[in-house]
């Protein structure tokens, strides 16, 4: 009921901005932004085992050193990178009970999200916030936790990359890195800032696949990871198993930005100087990543870097798009079905199976229905589906 009620809530604000209702009373706005920051915050920092790995997070959470324990702790050997380590540490010096290492997860994932978001999305905030709302906002708050972590000081590194200070940048990719290693991938954006021809991106595609598949993942990964775990992690994401569905479903993912960025160029095609938009970094990255998801499925963690940013150029585009007067209706309307076509891909990532050796129930039970952490009532099918889940996954 309550995911419904945000719902509600998210669509006035949407609404409103969009017919204008917010224009010349911008502090109206804020307090409004401010308040679905705190709603977010509140509704996940207080939730109770929902989300499969905070299940997995909570289950293993007294077992996490605290700062006394790191002088025998063995970090080359350890499960995970050095920084979340410390990040927990840190949350434990304040209070062993998960609810505030879960609070503060969340606190710090969507103050930078919704920073990030009120920076280069200003006019349509309340817009990328629905979107995010409806496409990433349980993923990233409750499954991907040191990925989303790691995502937020990429974030905060994006506008130096804009400026070109590639130092700072790289410290706070650096500093993901030794959250989760799958930041690895945004080492490479710098190099896209320079504009390359398209036969570059087609043989740079091709030699990547055929590295791939060439070269065996976890022999690569374990000459630079400081961990073999982490080196088996990125072997089981580039070895993942391959089908159709799984083809069609990552060119979802990436054909809404595709086309809205060939409409915009469509756009600004004539103007002098041709106009340079701020995410034409993250674009190219973004397609070659989604492309190779395409056929190696395991690539598709790198995507959920760029999740925030791609909302932002999504809605920015689409309203250029619907108001531009250099494009067609018929290219609108599939603007805006390339949009909806999100949307379907989120029904099917909440209706598919959660494993294909159990019939238990669907991913949508691990985070319906919502349960808080003062009531402390678990949720029988998400607990046997998780526990299935997790015998199944270390007898791989």
């Amino acid at each position: 009921m309550m995911y419904f009620v945000i719902f509600l809530i998210l669509v006035f604000f949407a609404l409103s901005e969009l017919t204008g209702q917010f224009k010349n009373k911008r502090e109206f706005s804020l307090i409004g932004y401010l308040f679905i920051l705190s709603l977010f915050i509140i509704f996940m920092g207080f939730r109770y085992r929902i989300g499969g790995d905070t299940i997995n997070y909570m289950n293993s959470f007294d077992q996490m050193p605290e700062f006394k324990d790191f002088s025998s702790f063995d970090f080359l050997t350890s499960e995970y990178n050095i920084s979340w380590y410390i990040f927990v540490a840190l949350c434990k010096l304040v209070s062993i009970d998960f609810l505030f290492f879960q609070f503060t997860h969340v606190a710090i994932l969507n103050i930078g999200i919704f920073y990030f978001i009120n920076k280069h999305c200003y006019k349509y905030q309340f817009s990328c916030v629905l979107l995010y709302y409806l496409t990433y906002y349980l993923y990233l708050n409750t499954e991907i936790l040191r990925e989303s972590l790691a995502m937020v000081f990429f974030l905060f590194g994006y506008d130096y990359l804009l400026k070109k200070k590639f130092i700072k940048y790289y410290l706070l990719v650096l500093l993901s890195i030794s959250i989760h290693t799958s930041a690895i991938i945004l080492l490479i954006i710098p190099f896209f800032q320079v504009k390359m021809k398209f036969p570059f991106y087609a043989s740079l595609f091709i030699a990547i696949i055929v590295f791939f598949i060439g070269v065996d993942a976890y022999t690569f990964f374990s000459k630079f990871s400081f961990s073999t775990q982490i080196a088996q992690k990125m072997n089981s994401y580039l070895n993942a198993g391959k089908s159709v569905t799984g083809l069609l479903v990552q060119l979802i993912l990436i054909f809404p930005t595709i086309y809205l960025k060939f409409l915009k160029d469509k756009i600004y095609r004539n103007t002098v100087p041709v106009k340079k938009d701020k995410f034409d970094c993250y674009i190219p990255t973004f397609i070659l990543i989604g492309a190779l998801a395409s056929v190696i499925s395991g690539f598709y963690r790198f995507l959920n870097y760029f999740s925030i940013i791609n909302i932002v150029f999504i809605i920015n585009t689409l309203v250029l798009v619907l108001s531009s007067e250099k494009i067609r209706l018929n290219s609108k309307i599939l603007a805006r079905f390339s949009v909806i076509m999100l949307l379907f891909y989120q029904g099917y990532y909440y209706s598919r199976k959660n494993s294909e050796y159990d019939n238990l129930g669907k991913y949508y039970n691990r985070y319906f229905p919502y349960t808080n952490y003062y009531s402390k009532e678990k949720n029988e099918i998400r607990e046997k589906m998780m526990l299935n889940y997790n015998i199944e996954k270390y007898e791989q």
